[in-house]
């Protein structure tokens, strides 16, 4: 007599490895997801013109960083803002060597320069809208930036909770 699988129990199991694993303390990477300026923040040392939407290039008092009249302002470049980049943090397991990706994508040419990541289903929309990630490495400055190669595709055992994406090096 054969034993039918307990699919429920099975799947429960997959997903409390594939959490542990994607964890921040699993076999993850940091990773900055970058989606760039996204506030504009007046000026703080220049007197901004409305009417002609940036920097009438003079100092405004208490401003951090002095500069004399016919001068462009050092502290926004005569921008009359600057922008706040925003950037959200996640934990994701990369993949760089390709003969061990999951699910390669087809028809598509890959290159060395390139990698594959799994990260957890909620960063699904987060990951759709950066303008690219970083790996944040401690023991460097210089960490590698990459672009999404190919949408976000959703995985799992009949669940699908979790993403598989392809980065390449920006």
């Amino acid at each position: 007599m054969a034993h039918l699988l307990n699919f429920p129990n099975l799947q429960s199991i997959y997903n409390q490895q594939m959490d542990l694993m994607l964890s921040s303390t699993g076999l993850t990477t940091l990773c900055r997801l970058n989606f760039g300026v996204s506030k504009k923040t007046i000026c703080p040392n220049c007197i901004f013109d409305p009417n002609l939407k940036k920097s009438a290039n003079k100092y405004k008092n208490g401003g951090p960083i002095e500069f004399i009249l016919g001068t462009i302002c050092p502290y926004c470049n005569g921008i009359g803002y600057f922008g706040e980049t925003t950037t959200e943090d996640i934990y994701m397991a990369i993949i760089s060597d390709q003969k061990k990706w999951i699910n390669p994508p087809a028809n598509v040419a890959i290159t060395d320069n390139m990698i594959q990541a799994i990260s957890k289903k909620t960063y699904f929309d987060s990951i759709k809208q950066c303008k690219d990630m970083t790996i944040v490495y401690s023991d460097i400055n210089n960490n590698p930036s990459y672009t999404l190669f190919t949408a976000p595709n959703l995985v799992g055992l009949g669940d699908n909770n979790y993403i598989i994406t392809f980065w390449k090096l920006a």
